[in-house]
This record gives structure tokens, C-alpha cells and sequence, in this order.
């Protein structure tokens, strides 16, 4: 079995572009695994290459830490992600490739 890319990781603290896709569309980038280390709870949305873009994922995550490994090859995004905290104070880690 050989491995289907390089995974990789992003940290982020607040809302915006993580600067992890939209260099080859046809291929994309997949989210992975989304690790939440945070001091207040509330939701994770990641869309499509900006704010206004198709919401991919949106998650809602607590006061503490969570893991969540996404299924299968993952969720793809064909531009870049964008992650929105929506009440949610903290940092999360995203893996993906």
C-alpha cells in the first residue's frame, strides 16, 4: 500500500484563508483531521476559497479539546480553505493533503 500524498498541518486562531489549496484545482486539497484546543465553544465552518464560498464542513466544538478525524479520503476543497470561528475562541490544527 503506498500513500496517497504527504499530510500535512495548519494552525489557525481566527477566521481567513489557511493557504493550503487552490494551487492545482484540479486536484484540490483534502481536510483530513481537525484537532481543537480552545477556551470557548462554538462552530468551525470551512468553505470553499473564501467566506461566501460552499460551506464544506461546519463542525461545532467545545470548551476544551477534540479530535475529529474526517472519514475515507476526506472532505476535498478545490480553491484554498477558509475557516470561520463562529463564537469559538482557540486555536485549531488542520491536517490535511
Amino acid at each position: 500500500m503506498t500513500t496517497q500524498t504527504d499530510v500535512k498541518s495548519v494552525q489557525a486562531s481566527s477566521s481567513g484563508l489557511l493557504g493550503i489549496g487552490g494551487a492545482n484545482p484540479t486536484l484540490g486539497v483534502r481536510v483530513k483531521g481537525i484537532y481543537w484546543n480552545g477556551t470557548t465553544a462554538g462552530t468551525l465552518t470551512f468553505d470553499d476559497g473564501s467566506s461566501s464560498g460552499t460551506a464544506r464542513i461546519t463542525i461545532s466544538v467545545p470548551n476544551g479539546t477534540a479530535y475529529m478525524n474526517l472519514p475515507g479520503e476526506g472532505v476535498r476543497f478545490t480553491n484554498d480553505v477558509y475557516l470561520t470561528f463562529t463564537t469559538a475562541v482557540g486555536a485549531a490544527t488542520v491536517f490535511y493533503g
